[in-house]
């Protein structure tokens, strides 16, 4: 049909409409069905890949939480004995150094402080035996109570000195 001609333009639309509505009707009835057809179970078939892959997803993700959780409360145990061993390591130091301190330092002033006490208690048991030799006694306190005071007190205060 190169073009349209005058005298048989009708026979020519009428077989160009025919074809058309032909060819329109078995495209619409046959290949259209089979196409939709085939896209939506194509669909179907990329939703089912996706809830796998979802899942697959899903389920490689709880494995790495149960694997990141375990190594966290694992490396938390860990971490608390170690913990647990350093306060004890800290605190047995601590009383080393306050001992060693101690000896070191206030060593001095221990000694310093027990002669102090002791020539203090001295002086005052002289006083008192003095004042028992210049008084008269009393009925109360006889020399044998201050004798037995003083041998109280002086192993009391060697004992004092010693340590």
């Amino acid at each position: 049909m190169p073009q349209l001609d005058q005298f048989c333009f009708f026979n020519q639309y009428f077989w160009l409409v025919l074809h058309f509505f032909v060819f329109y009707i078995l495209i619409f009835k046959t290949f259209l069905p089979k196409i939709s057809q085939i896209l939506k179970v194509r669909e179907i078939k990329m939703e089912i890949q996706s809830d796998n892959r979802l899942f697959e997803v899903e389920k490689a993700t709880l494995d790495l939480q149960a694997k990141n959780t375990f190594f966290i409360c694992s490396k938390i145990k860990e971490l608390e004995s170690l913990h647990i061993n350093l306060l004890r390591k800290t605190s047995l130091w601590t009383t080393e150094s306050i001992k060693d301190f101690d000896q070191q330092v206030f060593k001095q002033i221990h000694h310093a402080y027990i002669q102090g006490i002791g020539k203090l208690s001295l002086s005052q048991n002289l006083t008192l035996n003095l004042l028992g030799i210049i008084l008269p006694p009393v009925n109360k306190f006889t020399k044998s109570h201050f004798q037995k005071r003083d041998k109280v007190f002086t192993k009391s205060l060697l004992k004092l000195l010693k340590v």
